[in-house]
Formats: C-alpha cells, sequence, structure tokens
C-alpha cells in the first residue's frame, strides 16, 4: 500500500501540501537538489538536516521546514550525509549479506535483509537509535547463526520417545559423547 500511494504521488501533476506522500515528493526533489551540490562526499555527518532544511526554506516547503521533515529514504539520508562513496559501501554490505544469506540458503535471514532493504525506501530507520538496534540485533543474530551452521550436529533425537532397549540407550550414549 505504501508503495502504490508513493507511485500515485510521483505521477500526479500537481503538489498537494495535505498529502503526504505527495510531501514526500518534495522532500525527494530537495534532497536531489542537495546532492547534486554535494554528490562525492555529502555534506557531513550531523549537517545533511540543515542542508535538508536550508533546502525546504529556499523551494518554499512550508510543511517540511516546519516540521524538520527527513528524507524518509536511508539510502538518500546517506548519500546526502555521506556521500555516494558511503552509499556505495553501504548497498554492497547489504548485497553481501543478501548473497551469503542465499549461498548458505537461510531464507529467513534473506528475507529480513530483503524486507529491511525495501523499507529503507521509504524510511529513515537507522537514523533512530531504536531502528539501529533493531537492524544491529536481528542482523547479528542471522550472520552468527550462519557462521555456526557449519558446525552445527543435529541429531534426531526420535528415539528418546520410544521404550529404552539396547538400540535407544546406544543411541543416547552416542548423542551424549557428540555433545562433549
Amino acid at each position: 500500500i505504501r508503495f502504490e500511494h508513493l507511485i500515485k504521488a510521483f505521477t500526479m501533476e500537481t503538489s498537494n501540501v495535505n498529502n503526504p506522500d505527495s510531501i514526500r515528493r518534495e522532500i525527494y526533489k530537495c534532497a536531489k537538489k542537495v546532492i547534486k551540490e554535494n554528490v562525492l562526499f555529502g555534506v557531513g555527518l550531523g549537517d545533511q538536516d540543515d542542508a535538508l532544511f536550508k533546502q525546504y526554506r529556499y523551494d518554499n516547503l512550508k510543511k517540511a521546514a516546519r516540521n524538520k521533515m527527513n528524507t524518509h529514504n536511508q539510502y538518500l539520508e546517506i548519500w546526502i550525509s555521506s556521500g555516494l562513496i558511503a552509499l556505495l559501501l553501504f548497498i554492497l554490505s547489504l548485497l553481501v549479506s543478501v548473497f551469503l544469506s542465499y549461498l548458505h540458503k537461510d531464507y529467513y535471514y534473506f528475507a529480513f535483509i530483503t524486507l529491511i532493504s525495501l523499507c529503507l525506501l521509504t524510511e529513515n530507520i537507522l537514523s533512530r537509535q531504536v531502528g539501529v538496534l533493531f537492524f544491529a540485533f536481528f542482523n547479528s543474530l542471522f550472520a552468527f547463526n550462519q557462521a555456526n551452521k557449519e558446525d552445527a550436529v543435529f541429531i534426531n533425537a526420535r528415539f528418546l520417545t520410544k521404550k529404552v532397549t539396547g538400540v535407544q540407550r546406544f543411541a543416547c550414549e552416542i548423542s551424549t559423547e557428540l555433545i562433549r
């Protein structure tokens, strides 16, 4: 639904100050102007908001300037603050995670990285502490899980549901030794 609204706002001829997606389109235009002036190295970490607000005032986007709206796009935010090189490194890190998750057949991690990458198109998730904590926690959880999979030994312990005979006792002893 979010992408549907965005597409509708971007295909409209005129902007509507009461339509959040229309405002978002104008914000993206301002971000593009700021990027044009600082393509490679950006305006600097911490200075992206000031540069964007200055552009809002210059383009007469009163609501965006008054509410101090950010870019609502993590990729644009990185490009404005740190430049094209940092943006490419960030995208490369996401692509490496996608590639490794697919290579290791870790489809949950693949889905997580893909979903986060799509969400970064419409929100500045990593510009807030809670977003950084969320991403860092789950990304490291999946990444460490990937690293430990090669060392893991999986045991089908259905033998524990049966009456204990020689076969079940042998399976228990072997499992105990493997764990040690």
